[in-house]
């Protein structure tokens, strides 16, 4: 996304996660907290280093998404709009 893409949405941006098993608790700049599960994506062939969980919790906030070492990453739109809200 380039920064005219993503001027009026830096609140959705990721501000801090964590990372349990295969899932992704992420607080975005909004405040809003939501969980993010990786296991369905993990049967995608481009996803394949990051079913060894010691890569997995690599995972790194990287702009406006999630990043792991190699350059593995989701997609924002798909990473908000597929998490569920936390408690």
């Amino acid at each position: 996304m380039s920064n005219a893409e993503t001027k009026g949405f830096s609140h959705l941006f990721p501000a801090s996660m964590i990372v349990i098993q295969y899932e992704l608790i992420i607080e975005y700049a909004n405040g809003e907290r939501k969980k993010y599960n990786m296991l369905p994506q993990l049967k995608n062939n481009s996803y394949k280093k990051l079913n060894d969980i010691n890569y997995f919790v690599l995972a790194k906030n990287a702009e406006v998404t999630v990043e792991w070492p190699e350059g593995e990453d989701v997609d924002p739109n798909e990473l908000y709009e597929n998490s569920v809200i936390c408690s």
